[in-house]
């Protein structure tokens, strides 16, 4: 049994109607349905009925009100409990309306607009007059109806909001939103609402007329101003914030020409961040994808920002002062910087600063004094390295996952990504069976970077895949050929290395030239030994800095390789050799940056009862003895001295060294360093 009391009483049995005669019991039903299978008391329906006293005796009279019910009701439907009584039916449509409402205004608040109006449409459907209209004049339903009728146009309103926020006829909506002004002439919100929707629609005299016209009407009975949201309409008007042929907020994001594959977890924390805070950067190695990540989200939550989505592109910019005007130069502001305070306060508005890297402190200052002084505004950064301001919310772009050894590569991220672009030059192209195991170890090689991953796709016209498997030992030579049409240092493997090495000044070059020679993951602790090539204050902090800028991304499994190729691949922007040829550098002495790491072993105390304190410092250095120890010839006395050092690690850890690494060192045995002993030879 179904009860509507969203208008005149109507009450269903399986399809068919059921009479209810007269205007006091038809007030009985419509206040057990107000409380749908919950005990009404007695007292609360003689109270209801009969509010000016009534009858002598209102308890008898309630009785026969009841039996007649009962003979009209299905069988059941009304219940007699303790102290009161129960109406059983399936469903009442005030509180389904209301159930509706509420789920369509958080869908809206939340951005997905078509839901909103999918579920506010069918609250608002269930309405066929007044409410509680067979009920008029009694004081019970007068309370009852017009907190219903309230909801009714709050809903009303929210439903226009939904339906301006996805393109719908603003014409057709200025005409609903004229005739709900007129009903009511002091809601601000109807008339905020019909701001826009004659703006969108093409009459933006009418819709300053409008607001001049309420405004007046304020000022002359209440005295007062109009509130934020009309006079943020308002402004949008006045400062003609640029929309689409379809009356939606627009922005100058572009329409990808490939898919975007992975990164569900990013994205949806993205886009909670940016509900729950207002700044949010995406950090993270050249080539990791952040500029992509952050576009799709921005397209994806185009619609919860009626002011637009703008992405400004930093990469061009060299110098920092011009890092506003180019903010300006994107929305269209002819007098320059002036008015970005006000354009930017019109509506929600979000700002996706791209690439900050290069002028960080410029973009840092910016989006602090955007977001200080426009209250409306959202600002998602890319760069390698965090902007620092109050209230940043970190996302670091970890790489793709890649296949385990022997895993499933079909279900990998990666390898989907691989096989996509390479399909794209390769018509036809399909993984499966082996052919995916080859794919998945180049994409481990690669360390699941997205645009090496796009790079050796590339190579697919030219190559099989085994071919490019094996030609990854020169992967600086090979990853090269990209996109005409993308940034310059996106083209190559190499350009993106170079990029992220001229960010660094001269002291951290030199750092990480000794530092490229341990390859492998470093905690800070481990490799601060490795001294910097000048007194620097402060190692910890620019160590923890720079390496968010990194090559290669912290999480990859394989970074050992990656790194050691970055720092010594004859491609790369610096070379092993580079380092021992430079003069009057301390890598070719030996005093160099192997020797301190050896150091932190052979220093005093790293015998006896304090081995135990080893492991830590020692990790660093026997990491890299395998690498260490094939460096050019003019190193080889500092590449002993490590193996040497590294020796008592294995001895005390009881760890053997692979075989190759203890060849290695045996050829060297000979070479020694002051205060070191001579390298061992055996495995034992």
């Amino acid at each position: 049994m179904r009860v509507g009391i969203l208008g005149p009483l109507a009450v269903t049995d399986q399809g068919r109607d059921v009479a209810i005669g007269g205007a006091r019991l038809r007030a009985l039903l419509i206040r057990l349905a107000l409380e749908p299978g919950r005990t009404v008391t007695v007292e609360s329906l003689v109270e209801a009925l009969w509010p000016d006293g009534g009858p002598g005796d209102r308890v008898h009279a309630l009785q026969a009100l009841v039996s007649r019910l009962r003979r009209v009701l299905p069988a059941g439907r009304l219940r007699s409990v303790p102290g009161g009584y129960v109406l059983d039916v399936e469903a009442v449509d005030a509180p389904e309306f209301e159930r509706l409402a509420a789920e369509g205004a958080r869908a809206l608040r939340g951005g997905d607009a078509k839901l909103a109006v999918e579920r506010l449409t069918s609250a608002l459907e269930l309405w066929r007059g007044d409410a509680l209209g067979d009920a008029g004049g009694v004081p019970f339903a007068a309370a009852v109806a017009v907190r219903l009728e309230a909801l009714r146009l709050a809903a009303t309103e929210d439903r226009v909001a939904a339906e301006l926020a996805t393109g719908a006829d603003p014409a057709r909506l200025a005409a609903e939103l004229e005739e709900l002004a007129a009903r009511h002439p002091l809601r601000e919100r109807l008339r905020a609402l019909m701001v826009e929707a004659l703006h969108r629609a093409g009459r933006s005299a009418e819709a300053l007329a409008r607001f001049e016209e309420f405004r007046g009407r304020l000022a002359e009975e209440l005295g007062s101003d109009p509130g934020q949201e009309l006079q943020a309409a308002y402004l949008a008007v006045l400062r003609t914030v640029p929309r689409g042929p379809d009356g939606t907020a627009r922005g100058n994001l572009r329409v990808p020409p490939t898919s975007f594959v992975g990164r569900e977890t990013e994205r949806a924390w993205i886009a909670r961040r940016l509900w729950e805070g207002r700044l949010v950067t995406l950090v993270g190695p050249g080539g990791s994808g952040k500029t992509r990540l952050a576009t799709t989200v921005g397209a994806e939550l185009s619609g919860r920002f009626p002011g637009g989505v703008w992405l400004v592109e930093l990469a061009a910019v060299s110098d920092p002062a011009e890092v506003p005007r180019a903010v300006a130069d994107v929305l269209g502001l002819r007098d320059g910087t002036s008015h970005l305070v006000e354009a930017l306060s019109a509506d929600e508005t979000l700002i996706v600063l791209d690439n900050c890297e290069h002028v960080v402190e410029a973009a840092a200052r910016l989006a602090d004094d955007l977001l200080g002084t426009c209250p409306s505004l959202r600002v998602l950064a890319t760069s390698r390295e965090r902007l620092g301001v109050d209230g940043e919310a970190l996302c670091p772009v970890p790489p793709l996952d890649v296949p385990e050894p022997g895993g499933d590569a079909l279900g990998s991220s990666a390898v989907e990504l691989f096989a996509e672009r390479a399909a794209a030059v390769r018509p036809g192209f399909a993984l499966s069976g082996d052919d995916a195991g080859v794919a998945g170890e180049i994409c481990r090689r690669l360390d699941g970077l997205p645009l090496a991953i796009e790079l050796a796709a590339a190579r697919m016209r030219s190559m099989s895949l085994d071919h490019l498997a094996a030609r990854l030992d020169d992967r600086f030579r090979v990853l090269s050929g990209g996109s005409r049409t993308a940034l310059t240092r996106h083209r190559t493997l190499r350009a993106v290395v170079a990029w992220s090495w001229d960010l660094l000044d001269d002291a951290e070059r030199r750092f990480a030239e000794r530092l490229s020679v341990f390859p492998g993951r470093h905690a800070a602790a481990s490799a601060s030994p490795v001294r910097w090539p000048v007194r620097v204050k402060n190692t910890s902090s620019r160590l923890g800095r720079r390496s968010d800028s990194s090559v290669t991304p912290i999480p990859a499994a394989s970074r050992r390789r990656t790194a050691s190729a970055n720092a010594r691949s004859p491609s790369s922007p610096v070379t092993g050799t580079e380092i021992t040829s430079r003069r009057g550098d301390s890598a070719s002495r030996p005093d160099t940056a192997f020797r301190i790491a050896a150091a932190s072993i052979s220093r005093p105390g790293s015998r006896g009862r304090t081995m135990i304190v080893w492991p830590p410092a020692i990790r660093f250095s026997s990491a890299g003895v395998p690498d260490a120890i094939t460096v050019p010839r003019s190193m080889t006395v500092i590449a002993s001295a490590s193996a040497s050092a590294s020796s008592r690690y294995w001895v005390v850890s009881r760890t053997v060294p692979p075989p190759s690494v203890i060849d290695r060192i045996s050829r060297h045995a000979s070479s020694r360093l002051p205060g070191s002993r001579p390298v061992v030879g055996s495995s034992r």
